[in-house]
C-alpha cells in the first residue's frame, strides 16, 4: 500500500521545531503523485556526500591572554645572592623606564630599567632563582647558555656546566649592555619569558619601587579568542582542532586551536556554566589579519558525517502514516518512499534508512 503524503504548509516556526533549528524550510508535500504540478517542482539526484554542521561563536582578534611579568629585586648586600641590577649593593631600586604599551621585546631586549640599568629578557621556563657563576651546574645553566648562544656569543659549550669560558662570554655580553662585567648572572638582572613579549599594560609607573608585578604581557603572534558553550558541539574542542575565522566582510581564514581554558572569573558577573570554555586559536596566515581588529566569528565543526546518503531538506514530505518520505521519480510516475533522517546540515539531510540509493531522482519544490 502506497504511503499517503499530506500537504504541509510550513512557516519558519514549524521548520525550526521539525528540522532541528534550520531556517524556514517547507517540506513540499502533495496529497498524491497525480497532483504534482510540473512547474512547481524540479528533479534532483540522491547523492552521497560528507555532511558538516557548524557552530559559530563570537570571537575577538588580539594577542591571547594577558599574563604578568613579575620582577623580584636582587637580594640586599649580605644576602644569599650576588649584586644585581638594582645597584651594586643589591636590594630595592627605582623603576626608571618601561617599554611603551603595544611594543614588543625580543630576546636580549630590556623589559624594564631599574636604577637606569636594563633588566634583560631571555627565553626559558625556569626563573632565575640563584646567582649563576663559574662552578655552578644545572638545567638553569644550560638555559642561560642556550640564550647566550642564540644572541651570537661563542667560545663555550652549551651544557649544564658554567665554566670559565661561559663566564668570559657573560662578560662580553655585559660589556655590550654597559653593565658591570662580573662574569656572572644574578637574580634581578634578567627575566625569563616563554618567548618574545608584547607589552599589554603597565602595572607600575616610572619612579615606583621596582618589585612585584611590573607589566602585563602577551605573545607577539596575533590570535583569535572565543567563548564557546561546548554543549552545542558534538565534538570535543581540543588543542590542534581546526576552526575557521569569518570576518565581518565574509572573508575567511583557517586557524588552529592553541589552548582551551576556563574563562577568567569576574566577581561582578554571574558564574559561567561548566560547559563554557575560552578557546584561543592561532592563525597561521598572519597576513590575513593585517589591518583587521575587533570582533569576528569563530566557526567550529559541530558534527560531521562522511560519505552518507543525503537529499535536500526541501525534498522531505510529511506522511499521513507518520514520519517523512521523499517523492521518487520512476519513469513517468512517482512514488513516496518513507525515510529515516539523521543529521541536518546546510540545507541537506542525512538519510539513515529507506528504499533510496545514490543516483535515484527525487522531486523538490522549484
Amino acid at each position: 500500500m502506497r504511503p499517503r503524503a499530506v500537504h504541509v504548509v510550513t512557516v519558519g516556526v514549524c521548520v525550526l521545531a521539525v528540522a532541528m533549528g534550520l531556517a524556514a524550510y517547507g517540506f513540499g508535500g502533495r496529497s498524491a503523485p497525480s497532483d504534482a504540478d510540473p512547474e512547481a517542482t524540479k528533479a534532483v539526484p540522491v547523492t552521497r556526500m560528507t555532511l558538516v554542521d557548524y557552530e559559530d561563536a563570537p570571537g575577538q582578534i588580539g594577542y591571547g591572554p594577558v599574563t604578568t611579568l613579575r620582577y623580584l629585586p636582587p637580594p640586599a648586600a649580605g644576602g644569599s645572592g650576588e649584586p644585581g641590577a638594582a645597584g651594586d649593593a643589591g636590594g630595592l631600586g627605582l623603576l626608571t623606564w618601561l617599554p611603551p604599551i603595544g611594543s614588543t621585546v625580543d630576546r636580549g631586549g630590556a623589559a624594564l630599567r631599574v636604577d637606569d640599568r636594563p633588566v634583560v629578557v631571555l627565553f626559558g621556563a625556569l626563573p632565575l632563582y640563584r646567582a649563576l657563576h663559574a662552578g655552578e651546574r644545572g638545567a638553569d645553566v644550560r638555559q642561560l647558555e642556550q640564550n647566550l648562544a642564540a644572541l651570537g656569543l661563542t667560545g663555550f659549550t652549551v651544557d649544564d656546566d658554567f665554566t670559565a669560558s661561559t663566564a668570559a662570554a657573560v662578560r662580553r655580553w655585559q660589556h655590550a649592555l654597559a653593565l658591570p662585567e662580573t662574569g656572572q648572572v644574578a637574580p634581578g638582572q634578567v627575566v625569563f619569558t616563554p618567548g618574545a613579549i608584547r607589552v599589554a599594560d603597565h602595572r607600575l609607573r616610572v619612579g615606583d619601587v621596582a618589585t612585584g608585578d611590573i607589566l602585563g604581557m602577551t605573545g607577539t603572534v596575533r590570535t583569535v579568542t572565543a567563548t564557546v558553550d561546548t554543549t552545542r558541539l558534538h565534538r570535543v574542542v581540543a588543542p590542534g582542532s581546526a576552526v575557521t575565522i569569518v570576518f565581518d566582510d565574509g572573508a575567511q581564514t583557517l586557524a588552529t586551536v592553541r589552548s582551551v581554558d576556563r574563562p577568567p572569573v569576574d566577581p561582578q558577573a554571574a558564574p559561567a556554566k561548566d560547559s563554557v570554555v575560552l578557546v584561543e586559536a592561532e592563525v597561521s596566515d598572519q597576513a590575513a589579519l593585517a589591518d583587521r581588529e575587533g570582533a569576528v566569528t569563530v566557526r567550529f565543526v559541530a558534527d560531521e558525517r562522511p560519505d552518507v546518503l543525503a537529499v535536500p531538506v526541501l525534498a522531505l514530505v510529511a506522511l499521513a502514516e507518520g514520519g517523512y518520505g521523499v517523492e521518487v521519480v520512476e519513469g513517468s510516475t512517482t512514488r513516496y518512499v518513507p525515510v529515516t533522517t539523521g543529521l541536518f546540515a546546510r540545507g541537506y539531510v542525512e538519510i539513515t534508512s529507506g528504499d533510496l540509493r545514490a543516483g535515484m531522482t527525487i522531486l523538490v519544490p522549484a
